[in-house]
């Protein structure tokens, strides 16, 4: 998730978070609908959440993976359209990820709390220093 640090959308943003928090307690419980949505929010980024297509991939292979059956053959497309224009390198972290992620989910492990997604940052900044 991004911060949200423009004055004018920053009541906007809160609230998105705080929904974009609830929609990955459900993808994480197994709800399918709540997968693909929260998928695409990563394919397509939100006001809280960067654009992510790794995190996405990742998504839709746990949907087309998982037994849910209202998987279909939109699910089944999205995960090639997605995953497909990954390079080898993030394709390999995101079946990794999904591997991972779908363990987790199946031995009940409570979900890691990743508030601030640093992934935009550019590291340029300086330390603050008292003088």
């Amino acid at each position: 998730m991004t911060l949200c640090l423009q004055p004018d959308e920053r009541v906007e943003c809160e609230r998105n978070k705080e929904e974009l928090r609830a929609l990955y307690n459900e993808a994480y419980g197994g709800d399918y609908q709540a997968r693909r949505n929260l998928a695409y929010f990563l394919q397509v980024g939100t006001a809280a959440m960067v654009k992510n297509a790794t995190q996405s991939c990742t998504w839709r292979l746990i949907i087309v993976a998982s037994s849910a059956k209202q998987v279909d053959q939109s699910d089944w497309s999205n995960m090639n359209l997605i995953c497909g224009r990954l390079s080898e390198q993030d394709l390999a972290q995101a079946k990794a990820q999904a591997v991972t992620l779908t363990t987790r989910m199946t031995m009940g492990d409570p979900i890691d709390d990743e508030t601030i997604d640093t992934t935009g940052l550019d590291a340029t900044a300086h330390p603050l220093t008292l003088e």
